[in-house]
């Protein structure tokens, strides 16, 4: 069960160039950033040069160009390996092809990355301060600087659940723009259980059974506030309380209560006279 809805992938965070208005990489930054790589390498004479960039070459590189393995595993081609491995759409299609399934940097059409991404990625996504900040390693991050709610959430549920994954939980992995390894995507995610009402006006409790690795909706904020008192029954027809423990029931019973006093006080009164 998602309890986020899906929208489309938004990069605008992970990647330094980007043409907005075709929404899709220029293959002219390819050309640009490949060759000013190459002219930085010290290969030999013989190793062919890459072609100018106004060349059909460009639209589809792949084996066509020299070394661009070695250029994507370099620190310049690390925006292309993020778009190779997660990114594809702000590729185009002939570059996708090109660029991508004729190196180690792929992944399948359902999106299940290669190893060679996986061990980049975590790599990418530990190394730096900087990228663990960035939308497409939010998976890699478990941290509860800010005591957010899906964080804190997640790190009691593990405690129980040592298996958990972010994307169970955390809506910075469930952001399409997180990158997933093949491990997290293929891990199980535990059901989400919770106690209804179907008439919240009726005061009633359904009665659910869960088992111990459900997330169970109606002790979460209790599962947050680390206290052991919580019940199923508890917040089972949402936040909305039931009025006879509300301020405003109290109100109203301590003025009934009051005019009662005055209205038998009064009466008692005239009976003396």
């Amino acid at each position: 069960m998602n309890l986020l809805a899906d929208k489309k992938p938004i990069y605008k965070d992970t990647f330094s160039t980007y043409n907005e208005a075709s929404n899709v990489f220029d293959k002219n930054d390819l050309c640009s950033e490949y060759t000013n790589w190459f002219n930085s390498q010290n290969f030999s004479d013989n190793t062919k040069k890459p072609p100018e960039c106004d060349s059909e070459d460009w639209d589809a590189p792949g084996e066509k160009i020299e070394k661009i393995t070695d250029f994507l595993n370099s620190h310049a081609g690390e925006k292309w390996v993020l778009s190779c491995c997660w990114n594809s759409e702000n590729l185009t299609s002939n570059m996708q092809l090109g660029l991508c399934t004729k190196t180690d940097f792929n992944h399948d059409g359902k999106f299940i990355p290669s190893t060679t991404c996986d061990a980049y990625m975590t790599e990418y996504c530990s190394n730096t301060r900087n990228n663990i900040q960035q939308s497409i390693c939010g998976c890699f991050r478990t941290d509860i600087s800010n005591n957010k709610f899906d964080e804190a959430l997640f790190r009691e549920l593990q405690k129980t659940n040592p298996e958990l994954q972010p994307k169970c939980v955390m809506n910075r992995c469930y952001n399409p723009s997180a990158y997933r390894t093949r491990d997290m995507q293929e891990a199980d995610c535990p059901n989400v259980c919770s106690a209804i009402s179907s008439d919240p006006n009726s005061q009633t409790y359904v009665a659910v059974n869960c088992s111990t690795n459900d997330i169970i909706v109606n002790k979460i904020p209790d599962i947050i506030r680390n206290t052991n008192d919580s019940s199923l029954a508890y917040q089972s027809y949402g936040d909305e309380k039931p009025y006879y423990k509300t301020t405003t029931f109290y109100v109203l019973l301590a003025a009934i209560i009051i005019l009662l006093i005055l209205l038998v006080g009064k009466m008692w009164k005239r009976k003396r006279v």
